[in-house]
């Protein structure tokens, strides 16, 4: 198996990678964006890497949020206009030992910032939608609760039932 340069493996790296459908139905080789790294065995280092995949399709308002334009994306080694994916459930840890297939260049300086800004804004993004589902009840069930009223005495309740 092929050891991957541990210096390779910092942020601002770009790999061809192999990677599996969200459905599970196949797998492709696509570019993917190195964004930290950590030791999958303690034992002997096997590098895992934590990837954005890389896209040049566009094409969906709703996501753009989400994605980073890459500026210098021909100095990255990348053959067209590219985004990088940084949406949390689209992050992926890969072993770069089995999974990374060739060191593709590495974004610029001002990407590599880029990207960082990028991943705060849309992490605030992710928080702030969490905590607004938190405090909004879930469609067809509304949380009620009932509480005692010391102030009412249910045997001196006039008008109501029969008379005294």
């Amino acid at each position: 198996m092929k050891q991957v340069d541990p210096k390779l493996l910092e942020l601002g790296n770009i790999y061809l990678a192999i990677t599996e459908f969200r459905d599970g139905t196949g797998r492709k080789s696509r570019p993917v964006l190195v964004l930290g790294t950590r030791k999958s065995n303690s034992e002997r280092f096997e590098p895992e890497a934590l990837v954005g995949y890389i896209t040049s399709q566009n094409h969906n308002a709703k996501f753009e949020k989400y994605k980073y334009p890459i500026i210098d994306w021909k100095a990255a080694g990348l053959d067209k206009e590219s985004w990088v994916v940084l949406q949390e459930r689209e992050l992926k840890w890969m072993n770069a030992n089995k999974d990374f297939q060739k060191h593709i260049g590495m974004l610029s300086a001002r990407d590599t910032i880029g990207v960082v800004k990028k991943i705060v804004e849309v992490r605030e993004l992710e928080t702030q939608r969490e905590q607004r589902s938190k405090s909004q009840p879930k469609k067809g069930k509304m949380k009620v609760n009932i509480y005692k009223n010391s102030n009412v005495n249910r045997s001196n309740n006039r008008g109501h039932g029969r008379e005294r």
